[in-house]
C-alpha cells in the first residue's frame, strides 16, 4: 500500500492540510505586513501634524489641512491642596495671554475646597465677598463663589479625594490674576497668582 501523505511529528498528515496550513500562514504575514504599513502611516501623520505641515492620506488620497490654531495644546496645570496645611501646592503658575488652559485641581484634603480667578487686585474683594456669603442660606448650594464680575472662572466645591479639571481660556491682558479658594475662613490662607505673559 503506498500512502502520500508525509509522517511529521509522528502523525500523519493530508496534504490538503499542509497547504491550508501554508495559505493561512501566508495570509497572517500579510495582515502582520498591513498592520506595519498602517502603524508606520499613523506615526508619520504625528509627526506631521507636530510640525504644522498639511497631511496627504496616502491611502485614502484625501487631502487634510491643519491650521496653527488647531495645533495649539492647552497648557496643563496641576493644582494640589496640601493636606492639612490649608494652601495650594502652587503659589504662583504662568499661561500665555488667550492661551488655553486645563486646570486640574486634585483635593488631598480632608474638607471640600474650590478654587476661583479674579480679576487683578481684587483678592480683598473677592474675599469680602466670600465672607459676606455666610449669611446666605444658599451659599453652599453655590460652592461658595461669590456672584460678582471681578470672579473670571471657578470650580464647584471639591470633595476630599475628588479631582475637578477647569477648562478656559486666559485673559488677553497681560497681567497677575489672583486665584483663591473661597470655602468660608478659607481665602486668606489659600490663595496664589496665576501670571498671565504677553504672548
Amino acid at each position: 500500500m503506498d500512502i502520500d501523505m508525509p509522517l511529521k511529528h509522528g502523525k500523519i498528515h493530508d496534504l490538503s492540510t499542509i497547504n491550508l496550513n501554508n495559505m493561512m500562514k501566508r495570509s497572517l504575514m500579510l495582515c502582520a505586513a498591513v498592520g506595519v504599513l498602517l502603524s508606520c502611516q499613523q506615526v508619520s501623520e504625528r509627526k506631521a501634524l507636530s510640525q504644522q505641515e498639511p497631511l496627504q492620506g496616502a491611502m485614502f488620497g484625501s487631502f487634510m489641512e491643519v491650521s496653527p490654531t488647531q495645533q495649539e495644546k492647552p497648557k496643563y496645570i496641576l493644582m494640589e491642596v496640601v493636606p492639612d496645611l490649608m494652601k495650594f501646592s502652587l503659589d504662583t503658575f504662568t499661561v500665555q495671554a488667550g492661551q488655553k488652559v486645563i486646570l486640574e485641581l486634585d483635593n488631598l484634603d480632608g474638607m471640600q475646597h474650590n478654587l476661583l480667578i479674579g480679576k487683578p487686585g481684587t483678592l480683598n474683594k473677592i474675599g469680602a465677598a466670600a465672607d459676606a456669603m455666610l449669611s446666605d442660606p444658599k451659599a453652599s448650594e453655590k460652592h461658595y463663589v461669590p456672584q460678582i464680575p471681578e470672579v473670571l472662572f471657578s470650580t464647584p466645591l471639591v470633595d476630599p479625594g475628588d479631582v475637578y479639571s477647569l477648562e478656559f481660556t486666559a485673559p488677553k491682558e497681560p497681567g497677575k490674576y489672583p486665584f483663591v479658594c473661597t470655602f468660608p475662613g478659607h481665602w486668606r490662607m489659600m490663595s496664589g497668582i496665576m501670571i498671565v505673559e504677553k504672548k
